[in-house]
């Protein structure tokens, strides 16, 4: 066995453990409360009893396959490498993200597991909380293994494209769960900047007012837009009023769309 990455978050580090499938069989050994030793040519100083492992397979899975914690952080040597011991925490994990899938969640590609060179590498605490997340969201026979680890809800672009000509026909509209990334926003300070500006709800950009326009179905109606984009920090940030901006649904499209731009640019946009 072989460990590639690692990642920390919280109290315990946590590392990614890959393991090549010719050389594992994860059906065999993964079962709670079972044990093995694992090799590197130079373990990390900070591995410890008690860390947390992803368990990793390479080849063609490339994926997430089980939990398990540090029991013997240095097991001596064999071959010249040095061991640590491991204790299974799960079985095998059926349905766990692929590494295209995580790729595709914000933030994750230029993570430590997706890299082809190296050893160890160390993850941020958004990293390893979201990797947890999203093992618990796509496996529903893992349970809660480490329930102190924090739950956010990481966003995966999970359907393929897909190649539409004028004359195809494509279904819609059946129910499916869907893995997500929700950037966590407040409600209250957005339902504030709506009521302050309940008199004037014209979008800051093009001056639409959904009243004039829709009547009373539009009446206090508008969209509450983020000066500052939420997406550009994996930490939460303080956001006041100044910080907001009232704005109709379709500039508030254009702001987000990408290449990220301002109120005042987009006005001197519009035609």
């Amino acid at each position: 066995m072989s460990l590639f990455s690692c990642l920390s978050f919280g109290v315990h580090y946590n590392w990614v453990v890959k393991g090549r499938p010719e050389e594992n069989d994860w059906d065999k050994m993964l079962r709670p409360g079972k044990s093995n030793n694992w090799h590197a040519a130079k373990l990390p100083k900070d591995l410890t009893k008690s860390d947390r492992i992803f368990c990793w397979s390479g080849g063609e899975d490339h994926r997430i396959v089980g939990l398990a914690e540090v029991i013997r952080p240095d097991a001596g040597e064999k071959d010249g490498k040095k061991l640590f011991r491991i204790r299974y925490l799960t079985k095998k994990l059926s349905d766990s993200p692929g590494i295209g899938e995580l790729l595709s969640v914000r933030g994750f590609k230029n993570t430590a597991f997706s890299r082809a060179d190296g050893t160890i590498f160390r993850l941020t605490l958004w990293e390893g909380e979201t990797l947890y997340t999203v093992l618990q969201q796509g496996c529903p026979d893992l349970g809660n293994i480490w329930p102190d680890v924090g739950n956010i809800e990481p966003d995966l672009s999970l359907s393929p494209p897909i190649n539409i000509e004028d004359e195809d026909a494509v279904t819609e509209g059946g129910r499916r769960i869907v893995r997500h990334l929700r950037l966590e926003r407040n409600r209250q300070i957005i339902e504030k900047k709506k009521r302050l500006a309940r008199s004037h709800l014209e979008c800051e950009a093009c001056n639409f007012n959904f009243e004039k326009v829709y009547g009373p179905r539009g009446k206090e109606f508008c969209e509450v837009h983020h000066v500052l984009p939420l997406a550009e920090n994996d930490q939460p940030v303080e956001t006041r009023l100044k910080d907001l901006a009232i704005v109709c649904a379709n500039c508030h499209r254009m702001l987000h769309r990408s290449p990220w731009t301002t109120i005042e640019d987009l006005k001197a946009e519009l035609k």
